[in-house]
């Protein structure tokens, strides 16, 4: 008879083990699977209300105050540049952000401050436009910007070194 009560609380104790095991197991899961839940609810749902927008300097930034600022960089021959490195920067606070445009030239950067002035500028392989400036009293809620690369310099000058030793 105490041969059959150890073996019968071996297998009690063995029972509440496994369902010692099973519970930290369900824990451990949920706690794994919880956090890519809830990314993928975020990202379903956008960016948080309490996300602070670009530049913003609270993180309660009311979304009527800020805007998207879209563009299109565009070669000498008035061809959209791929692959352009485009910045942003913040005439006040001289922050920049860069971004480089997509296959179709075109360029975007969200959560603009209205009440601030930016530069926009634009690089590529040497050539560079000229810097335009978005002010702040332009009432568009999406402006749009086109950027012009000129010339490299080096081609500038080696064309015109050219035509000179030709004559």
């Amino acid at each position: 008879m105490a041969v059959a009560a150890r073996v019968a609380g071996a297998a009690w104790c063995g029972a509440g083990v496994e369902k010692t095991m099973m519970n930290r197991s369900a824990v451990a899961i949920l706690l794994l699977v919880a956090p890519a839940l809830y990314a993928q609810k975020r990202t379903q749902e956008g960016p948080a209300k309490n996300d602070p927008p670009f530049f913003a300097k609270g993180a309660k930034e009311d979304r009527s105050s800020v805007r998207t600022v879209r563009g299109v960089v565009r070669g000498p021959k008035d061809t959209p540049v791929s692959g352009a490195l485009v910045t942003l920067t913040d005439k006040e606070t001289k922050r920049s952000q860069q971004l480089i445009t997509g296959e179709d030239g075109n360029f975007q950067f969200e959560s603009c401050k209205k009440s601030v002035d930016y530069e926009f500028k634009a690089e590529y392989r040497g050539a560079k436009s000229e810097v335009k400036t978005l002010s702040s009293y332009n009432p568009s809620a999406q402006p749009f910007l086109e950027l012009r690369l000129g010339a490299p310099k080096g081609s500038e000058s080696d064309g015109k070194q050219e035509q000179g030793a030709k004559r």
